[in-house]
């Protein structure tokens, strides 16, 4: 995981998250959250 994903992660503020159908969307599409197999996980990292 490069160093920008990383602070993207660590800074995300809870009152910015952007979510639509295919997840939760950290900082500007650096991560990408959603449920698999009814588990919530990392589905994308974006550099």
């Amino acid at each position: 995981m490069t160093l920008p994903v990383t602070k993207s992660i660590r800074g995300q503020k809870e009152k910015d998250l952007f979510i639509n159908d295919q997840g939760i969307m950290i900082g500007d599409g650096e991560a990408w959250i959603s449920k698999i197999n009814d588990k919530l996980g990392i589905y994308a990292i974006n550099r």
